[in-house]
């Protein structure tokens, strides 16, 4: 799987017309994706790492959807049940965010966590197969980027990944820096 004409922006891009609210894919975003690449120190020890977004009934221009994130630690056994994180997103309707930013806070016990994240990046397909996200700091986490794809990482898919990655290390500031520290998600590093 290799990608043509991948296209990223720094966080807070308002002028992309990819990432409005006119046109962003909201719905094909939803689904299962896989964290194949990451700069989240978290991720370093663990596994099978997903994120499935399901839309809830919005108000308005208040998108909202659930958000269940799933791993492994690598000590456990492949079988064995996921850790998970349930929170919920809300489209961030600032008029200077775009149509792809979020404040996500946690359900449960994780009520009082809150984090803001945002696209940079995704296949324009009519469902897309890759994106990319970044994520602000936070008390618990530092600021960072994720790739996600709708399947693992396989030999067929590393070469996407890796075009990205490359990608990345173009986008100024902020993006290019964390770009450096990012690695595979789920083997040694």
């Amino acid at each position: 799987m290799q990608a043509t004409g991948i296209q990223l922006y720094p966080p807070d891009s308002t002028d992309v017309p990819s990432l409005s609210k006119e046109v962003f894919p909201y719905d094909a975003f939803m689904g299962k994706w896989h964290v194949v690449w990451s700069t989240l120190p978290l991720w370093n020890t663990i596994l099978d790492v997903t994120i499935t977004y399901k839309s809830l009934p919005s108000d308005g221009e208040k998108r909202r959807f659930d958000d269940l994130v799933e791993y492994r630690k690598q000590s456990a056994s492949s079988d064995s049940a996921p850790s998970t994180v349930l929170g919920v997103d809300t489209l961030n309707t600032s008029p200077t965010s775009h149509g792809a930013a979020f404040h996500w806070r946690g359900k449960g016990w994780l009520m009082i966590a809150t984090s803001h994240w945002q696209v940079l990046g995704y296949d324009p397909a009519p469902e897309p197969q890759w994106a990319v996200t970044y994520f602000s700091k936070t008390l618990f986490t530092p600021a960072g980027v994720d790739i996600y794809l709708r399947s693992p990482i396989t030999p067929d898919n590393r070469v996407l990944v890796e075009e990205i990655v490359s990608k990345l290390k173009d986008v100024p500031g902020e993006i290019a820096r964390l770009s450096g520290s990012g690695f595979v998600v789920g083997e040694a590093n």
